[in-house]
């Protein structure tokens, strides 16, 4: 495999002790229903490249990684609720990879699916000097249909940012239009958004 041209996102922990049994350094992300519910009963494949900062993180577990499945659109968070598989596959404690490497999964949808997230974690809470002792890299993260993993998808910065603010966007000055009060309580106002949301 080829070390992927772009940056990874890296996961560290937000404190240094937590409660037993707890998940601690975790990644996620739900894909929006529309782009994914088509899968429902078909064959899908996860690809990544992951890299650690240790082969070994001390009083950890192993490392998981999956694709939650979701039956429900009105699930926001990735716990048991409405959530029918975690397809989990590991990654041993001892023998992380800390060099660029790609892993695959490929799972068969449930026929009531209605989300899916790739989820990356580490749960069995240890102990850290520091915040940022430990920590883990992910990058070129697909979920695609079918059985192959093809090459990463690479787009442009502008497409990129056209459809990630679908979802979020930040205003520091707010351009705000038309202000009007519409009662003792509520005022109106228009704003205009780069792109459709």
């Amino acid at each position: 495999s080829t070390v992927p041209t772009i940056k990874g996102i890296r996961v560290t922990s937000s404190s240094t002790s937590e409660a037993a049994s707890g998940t601690r350094m975790a990644l996620g992300q739900m894909i929006e229903s529309v782009n994914c519910v088509h899968l429902a009963g078909k064959k899908v494949t996860l690809s990544f490249y992951i890299r650690f900062s240790n082969a070994t993180f001390t009083s950890f577990g192993d490392f998981a990684y999956n694709l939650n499945e979701f039956v429900t659109t009105a699930d926001q968070d990735f716990g048991t609720t409405g959530a029918t598989r975690a397809n989990t596959s590991t990654l041993s404690n001892g023998s992380l990879p800390t060099t660029w490497t790609k892993y695959t999964k490929t799972i068969t949808c449930g026929s009531a699916m209605k989300n899916l997230a790739p989820r990356f974690l580490f749960s069995d809470l240890a102990n850290t000097t520091n915040n940022s002792d430990l920590w883990y890299e992910v990058a070129a993260v697909q979920v695609e249909e079918g059985e192959v993993a093809t090459k990463f998808e690479h787009r442009n910065y502008g497409d990129e940012l056209a459809r990630c603010q679908r979802y979020f966007v930040a205003f520091h000055d707010p351009p705000l239009r038309g202000v009007f009060g519409t009662s003792t309580i509520f005022n109106r106002c228009a704003t205009p958004l780069p792109t459709t949301m």
